[in-house]
Formats: structure tokens, sequence, C-alpha cells
């Protein structure tokens, strides 16, 4: 199964499904050869496959390049409506988790910038025990922002 996870993940594509579909082109193939391990006969299937998808999704690229003078397929309408609507529930729940607060949009763009401790409480401008609470504060939005996307997530 690890193989299978590297061979799909270079592919992009489902491991299951990319081992799923090695184990029946092994089965149904003529030309499996004596005295090759299975184990080995389907890692060269999976990569036979991955490379497939590789290549074509390659050609396709290059194709809509040529025609469109686009660097990447253009979205199917659902496949951009489901992004756009991705889109606006991260942007959401950003936005709760700031909720309008100065100091919890500085503390987020602080650690952004990499700061910590003592420079980002002066970078908030305040001191560090109200720092813990607003750092707690954003843990604690955080958490519920994750469960709504996470809902949101499996309701699709």
């Amino acid at each position: 199964m690890r193989m299978a996870r590297w061979r799909a993940f270079t592919a992009g594509i489902d491991a299951a499904d990319l081992l799923q579909e090695a184990i029946l082109r092994a089965l149904t193939s003529r030309s499996f050869p004596c005295g090759l391990k299975t184990e080995h006969f389907l890692m060269g299937v999976m990569r036979s496959i991955a490379s497939a998808i590789i290549a074509k999704r390659e050609r396709d690229e290059a194709l809509c390049r040529d025609q469109f003078n686009l660097p990447v397929l253009p979205l199917a309408p659902d496949e951009a409506c489901e992004f756009a609507e991705r889109a606006d529930a991260w942007r959401q729940a950003l936005g709760d988790l700031t909720a309008g607060s100065q100091e919890i949009e500085k503390v987020i763009d602080g650690i952004d910038q990499g700061l910590c401790g003592r420079a980002l409480a002066e970078f908030a401008d305040t001191d560090q025990a109200r720092l813990a609470s607003v750092r707690k504060s954003i843990k604690r939005r955080a958490t519920r922002a994750c469960a709504k996307l996470n809902r949101l997530e499996e309701a699709a």
C-alpha cells in the first residue's frame, strides 16, 4: 500500500483506486512473467498507470496553453462553483476568527511574520499576560471554525 500511496501522490489520484486498478489489470493480464513476485508486478503496473495519467495531464495542459494561452486546465462549472463556495467558507471562517478585533488581527499578523513572546506582545501593543489570553481566544475560535469547516466538507 505504501507504493500505491506514493504512485497515487505523484499522479494526483486516490491510492485505493490506483491499487484496485493495478490488481484488476494484473489479474486480467496475459503478460504476467513467470518467476516474478506479484508485488513487483503490481508496482510496475501502478507505475505504468501513474505515468499514463501524468502524461495525459501534461498533454491536456499543453493543449490548453496552446489554445487558450492558459497555464492550467479551466475548471468545470461545478468545480468552479465548489471552489468559490469553499473560498467563501474559509473567508468567513477567518472573519469569525478575528471577529472585528484589532488586537486579534495584530497577533495573527505577528505570528504570520514569525514573531513570538515579547516581540509579538510589542507588535500587538499588549503585555504578555494579555497576549496569552488573546492566543487562547484565537485557539478556541480556530477550533470552532475548523469544526464548522469540517461539517461543511462532510456535507459536500
